[in-house]
């Protein structure tokens, strides 16, 4: 006589790695003993703790025995997408409205004969926990309850050490904007001059204690500018479209090349704002992703609570350094002077301001936003000295400009089918910008010979030292240089 087969739901197995996680240290034999199960099917819950807590995490029915997918996988789950962007962007949704989206989506993929019934509709609905809700009529407001009820959870039942803990936020950036007030004598007329809107989108990652923080990836609109061109190396992560935003596909190429980078048995949490450019990624052997509530990042996001803006900070002091010494050499107008930062100048400047955000300021702001742990004694650091309210409004010129977009049909379905273009020409220009000028090997002897005299008169022992080192070295590569020429002069014969 067989025996029925009685599976458990999704919210038992949750309670049952609950409690097991809340034993103490003890044999998996112990453990089922204690929590009076079998021990295969406690070996099983075990295996697939990632799918079970991502379903919980996911809003999907807890009451569920296990996922089910419909026959058109590749349509439901691009609808799924669509509809959480819409959702997140608070607009109403009806049966028919997702009847239609489904269509179109189909078509995008290439799926003949789709037809979305009502009873399609329905369990697709069902699987994916979605109900009707009568819409308020005031505005949608932060849900400042749900997510302190978030971070206490957080804290309570996390169980990453703060080295493992992480944040990644976009931020975008004006890297040419000049200030828009100045000083001059009383009565003079001051000339405006155009201003300079050019954009890059910037992604910052750190850890709770400021111990690691990530190269930046950056976001320009122009695939090679000009001021790439003879550029072997960038001390950062460098993509573009058309619009320089975050998408979910560079956000999925960086996780998972990250992912790749983490060594086993490390495993870290990351912390996200729920956006349509970060999608829930499934499968990543080393990285969980946590979201953050809705509406509620400016509050309770670690890289909002300063380290943003103090990078940025450092990042207009180095700009108006580079103002002064362009005034200092040349005599040309605003625009010129803004112009001279090409998005090769603008990523150094970045990468120079996020070596100065030092790892007390991401401690407190950490601690501000509520998920630190970590004690400290010390005051919190002014980390810059704000000169005046017309600097920080400088600071915070761009503070208001988008990092991502809504995804369009064909966003989303090459999303599913894994597709990625970037349409920019490869020798687009972005704005006219300067090319790097060629310098020969010859020339670079000269020129270091010269610095090597300034160097002599205007420093000190230990500069001296510093240049004598940074010399022999590039006087190394130069060899190695002549020698891969001739090589390639030798091959090129034949």
């Amino acid at each position: 006589m067989s025996t029925k087969r009685n599976d458990l739901t999704i919210k038992e197995k949750k309670d049952i790695l609950v409690r097991f996680d809340k034993l103490d240290k003890c044999s998996q034999r112990e453990a089922v003993l204690a929590l009076k199960i079998p021990q295969p099917t406690l070996n099983k819950i075990l295996k697939n703790r990632k799918e079970i807590v991502e379903h919980e995490e996911q809003n999907l029915p807890l009451s569920r025995k296990r996922k089910r997918n419909g026959q058109n996988v590749d349509v439901e789950e691009s609808l799924l997408r669509w509809f959480q962007q819409a959702r997140n962007l608070n607009v109403p949704v009806s049966n028919s409205i997702l009847q239609e989206k489904s269509i179109n989506l189909a078509l995008q993929l290439g799926v003949d004969n789709f037809s979305p019934t009502i009873g399609w509709l329905t369990r697709w609905k069902n699987r994916n926990n979605i109900v009707f809700k009568k819409t308020c009529g005031e505005k949608k407001d932060a849900d400042f309850q749900a997510a302190e009820d978030y971070i206490k959870n957080f804290i309570a039942s996390s169980n990453y050490a703060p080295d493992d803990v992480y944040n990644a936020d976009e931020t975008g950036l004006y890297y040419r904007a000049l200030p828009d007030s100045t000083f001059d004598f009383k009565g003079t007329t001051v000339n405006g001059c155009k201003k300079q809107m050019q954009r890059l989108t910037i992604l910052l990652v750190c850890n709770m204690t400021g111990t690691d923080k990530r190269r930046p990836l950056i976001i320009g609109k122009s695939k090679n500018p000009r001021c790439f061109r003879g550029v072997k190396t960038l001390p950062v992560d460098y993509y573009a479209n058309s619009n320089a935003w975050m998408t979910s596909l560079i956000f999925t190429e960086f996780l998972r090349k990250w992912d790749r980078e983490i060594k086993k048995p490390r495993r870290i949490l990351l912390l996200l704002d729920n956006c349509t450019a970060h999608p829930n990624l499934q499968n990543l052997e080393n990285i969980d992703l946590k979201f953050l509530p809705l509406n509620t990042t400016s509050l309770f996001q670690p890289l909002d609570q300063g380290i943003i803006k103090t990078m940025k900070t450092y990042y207009r002091k180095a700009m108006r350094n580079f103002i002064v010494e362009t005034i200092d050499v040349s005599e040309i107008p605003a625009s010129q002077i803004a112009r001279k930062i090409t998005v090769l100048e603008a990523i150094h400047m970045v990468v120079n301001a996020w070596d100065k955000v030092t790892s007390k300021c991401i401690i407190n702001c950490f601690r501000k936003a509520g998920f630190s742990q970590i004690e400290s004694d010390e005051e919190e650091p002014q980390e810059v000295e704000f000169i005046d309210t017309n600097f920080e409004n400088w600071i915070l010129i761009d503070q208001d400009l988008p990092t991502f977009g809504a995804l369009s049909d064909k966003d989303i379905t090459d999303l599913q089918t894994k597709k990625e273009e970037i349409n920019i020409d490869d020798d687009e220009d972005d704005d006219n910008e300067e090319a790097n000028e060629d310098i020969t090997q010859k020339d670079t002897r000269i020129i270091l010979e010269k610095l090597k005299g300034a160097v002599q008169k205007y420093g000190d022992n230990d500069t001296f030292q510093l240049f004598q080192k940074l010399q022999a070295n590039m006087n190394t590569k130069l060899v190695d240089c002549q020698v891969q020429s001739k090589i390639d002069g030798f091959f090129n014969l034949f």
